[in-house]
């Protein structure tokens, strides 16, 4: 990225990005610059409270007053970060990975720039990094007791929806507000459904996360699959660590992988209303669902409730980078690579 001396962007956290984060950086990469260092703070601010929300090792009132304090520290703009640094000293380093380390200890730097951009930028962040930050609240609270001795379930789909909202569906609409205010012109496209669209399309890419770690979150007490869709079918969220059960669940996780894929297609007809001109945004806001798509193909026959992590490889990511780009300039070429017949068949 370039540096901007404007918005006193420190190119260090370049390299903080690239540690917390090696394949957003990568797309990060093709982002419009009208765009790219304000997406790329909102990351690390939502990154650095993600990796406070998951540091098992500390009580969770602890992990919660650090996620207000970062949330405050945008609401406000106040200059003080140094409640991270103690965080850190008072939990003894905890359990966090050497680039986590660096992104705390930087968050002042972070902070800096995010007060450099104009108020609408820092409007937007505040928002975005307002829901995620709730969200984390809620999901730690949710689980506080939760072990693998007693899993802990949502409860409905409106539970289930406000929780996608908060992780992903949230970032769906702040990327296309962004995208509003820098790159895209509000008279010729519409802005509304743009909207709607950018925030299901990232409440489907968390859906399908959901579906894809379901065993390794049973482990860890966590049920993202409603209770209620559980007892029509006479199951319990203890009876999804057994993979004899599979057969009997697998109504009720296709019924999760339709969701998911009504999810991605609003995020198809999001990309598809991007002008084709904007070739840096598309590509960069199209790679995620051709991701979702094979993802979703790989969870339709998988073994969903064995603990071997689906997911299609690196090799995989990086021929529909190549086919993405090789086929851009023909639309309905293009196009093709957003179509599944499995999945449509569901």
């Amino acid at each position: 990225m370039e540096r901007d001396k404007h918005l006193n962007y420190d190119s260090h956290l370049d390299s903080i990005l690239k540690g917390v984060s090696r394949s957003f950086y990568l797309t990060l990469r093709f982002l419009p610059s009208a765009v790219r260092h304000q997406i790329s703070i909102a990351y690390l601010i939502a990154r650095a409270a993600d990796t406070v929300a998951d540091t098992n090792i500390v009580p969770v009132e602890h992990r919660i007053q650090a996620l207000k304090s970062i949330r405050n520290s945008t609401l406000t703009e106040s200059a003080e970060t140094d409640f991270l640094l103690s965080f850190i000293t008072d939990n003894g380093a905890a359990d966090f990975s050497s680039d986590e380390m660096s992104l705390l200890k930087n968050f002042a730097k972070v902070m800096a720039v995010y007060r450099h951009f104009p108020p609408q930028d820092r409007e937007l962040i505040k928002k975005v990094i307002a829901d995620i930050t709730t969200g984390q609240e809620l999901d730690l609270l949710r689980f506080s007791a939760a072990s693998i001795n007693n899993i802990v379930p949502l409860s409905d789909d409106d539970e289930l929806d406000k929780y996608t909202f908060y992780v992903a569906g949230t970032v769906g609409e702040f990327w296309t507000r962004m995208c509003f205010l820098h790159i895209l012109n509000e008279q010729k496209l519409p802005k509304n459904e743009m909207v709607s669209s950018g925030i299901r399309y990232g409440k489907g890419l968390q859906l399908i996360n959901i579906l894809r770690d379901l065993p390794f979150d049973l482990r860890k007490g966590r049920c993202y699959i409603p209770s209620r869709s559980l007892n029509a079918f006479n199951l319990q969220p203890s009876d999804l660590l057994d993979i004899k059960n599979e057969e009997k669940f697998r109504p009720v996780y296709n019924r999760y992988l339709k969701l998911a894929i009504g999810h991605l297609e609003c995020g198809k007809n999001y990309i598809f209303n991007i002008p084709k001109r904007y070739f840096r945004l598309r590509f960069v806001t199209a790679l995620p669902l051709l991701i979702g798509i094979k993802t979703l193909e790989k969870l339709l026959d998988g073994k969903i409730l064995a603990e071997k992590k689906i997911k299609i490889s690196r090799a995989s990511v990086k021929k529909l980078m190549l086919l993405c780009l090789l086929f851009y300039p023909i639309e309905p070429l293009w196009k093709t690579l957003f179509c599944s017949e499995r999945l449509s068949d569901l």
